[in-house]
């Protein structure tokens, strides 16, 4: 137990100096709301919408940056072996992970919205701007202290391309996937402290306020995949219809 307390210390000082080169002093709270959730929101200032959103944005520039330089090897790679097509899927990439960097806030503000209406229904207090910092204050949260993981797993991943080290690396990849999983399912505990304390509910509704709008989210792509699949074997059977008829 102490030995795993000491590595985890140690990951905390490199989680602060890999933080410390983010020119955004909000940086911080994201930090100490991984600890202490209830406690920041409690003390957590009702400043509107606006800044809580900058703060996603920048989080998502942030990972469109590291996203970026993830890409730099396989594309390398890609171009080498398809005779410069590899060009093209980068920039196909590029413009995926620049859509998705400006749309991501605004779908976890829709996201935020649906949670405010399930803690309206269930008893909940707080203003929409207060629900919305315990909304995205979990995922800033839980990105600032994988911040170094994701760092490392560009390394790893540009080392991939080796043949004599790029099984090791994928070796090391693997448990790095699994603590990053483990802390994101911790980031829904720290939704859930967030909304027992902004919100003044039992721990039960603040449990429901988390899952609810999860299942409705869920539900709904299961059916749009459905309506999709079914769309496209509609296609198909009536092509083949048509290649019979002729």
């Amino acid at each position: 137990m102490d030995e795993l307390t000491n590595i985890f210390n140690r990951y905390m000082d490199i989680v602060d100096k890999v933080a410390s080169f983010i020119p955004y002093k909000k940086v911080k709270t994201w930090r100490d709301f991984f600890f202490n959730p209830a406690e920041i929101s409690s003390k957590s200032k009702d400043e509107g919408i606006l800044p809580i959103v900058i703060d996603y944005y920048v989080m998502g520039f942030l990972n469109f940056v590291i996203s970026l330089l993830s890409m730099i090897a396989p594309i390398i790679v890609s171009t080498i072996l398809t005779a410069g097509f590899g060009i093209i899927e980068g920039v196909a990439l590029f413009a995926l992970m620049l859509g998705f960097f400006l749309i991501s806030p605004i779908l976890s503000l829709l996201y935020a919205v649906l949670e405010f209406i399930i803690a309206k229904i269930l008893g909940g207090k707080a203003s929409f701007s207060k629900h919305l910092f315990a909304s995205f204050m979990p995922v800033l949260s839980t990105f600032i202290i994988l911040l170094p993981l994701n760092l490392l797993s560009i390394l790893l991943n540009w080392l991939t391309f080796i043949p004599a080290i790029g099984l090791a690396c994928s070796c090391i990849t693997l448990p790095i996937s699994i603590v990053m999983s483990l802390v994101y399912l911790y980031g829904m505990y720290l939704k859930y402290s967030a909304f027992k304390e902004v919100h003044k509910v039992s721990s039960g509704r603040a449990i429901l306020i988390v899952v609810i709008p999860f299942i409705i989210v869920l539900a709904a792509l299961i059916i749009v995949y459905i309506l999709f699949l079914a769309s496209i074997f509609a296609l198909i059977s009536q092509g083949s219809a048509n290649l019979f008829n002729k």
